[in-house]
């Protein structure tokens, strides 16, 4: 990878990032890392872009800046990253750029028009808990319900704990123990 990486080959220089990142036969180096992701991206890598802004976000190697990370995932939106959009979503979920329940909303249902699990889970919670909207069990089961059949396994737990207690749903003891057995199959921990 170091010298595809050295010749100016993007997926070089990424996968060159990720063993710096994950110390893979080398001594770890989230310094290292960060000058291959920033390398990458700066040639339009979009994995490289999520991951730079991540490292902004978390303050790995740089300084912990929010703007700097929304930047990043920007720019990997741009190149059609749907993590991104899911990492945006989280920013504004959380105010970690400012708390905006209906911008989260927004970046969340554009990942899960693209079929990411994660997004669709997280469209469901925001229903769940009436964040941003109108509290509605029926959208929020809908989403959870969509996630799960994507074998994500926290929207599988919700879909379980929506029918024991018949919220979006008539309520359906059996159906609730599958779906949570099934998600603490696959490795829900309570």
């Amino acid at each position: 990878f170091s010298r595809a990486a050295d010749r100016g080959d993007q997926s070089g220089m990424y996968n060159l990032a990720q063993i710096f990142y994950f110390g893979n036969g080398v001594a770890q180096s989230y310094e290292k890392a960060v000058e291959w992701y920033t390398k990458a991206a700066e040639r339009g890598h979009p994995k490289s872009m999520v991951n730079l802004g991540v490292m902004y976000e978390m303050g790995y190697a740089v300084e912990q800046s929010y703007d700097s990370a929304l930047k990043w995932y920007k720019d990997a939106v741009s190149e059609g990253s749907v993590k991104a959009m899911v990492n945006i979503g989280n920013l504004y979920s959380s105010g970690k750029i400012e708390k905006d329940y209906t911008q989260a909303l927004s970046w969340y249902e554009k990942a899960a028009d693209k079929e990411d699990s994660v997004a669709m889970y997280y469209v469901g919670l925001l229903y769940a808990q009436g964040r941003g909207m109108e509290q509605d069990y029926s959208k929020a089961l809908y989403w959870f319900q969509r996630s799960a059949n994507r074998d994500y396994v926290n929207a599988m737990y919700y879909v379980g704990v929506m029918y024991e207690n018949g919220l979006g749903t008539q309520k359906n003891k059996d159906e609730g123990e599958f779906w949570k057995s099934r998600a603490i199959g696959m490795g829900f921990i309570e």
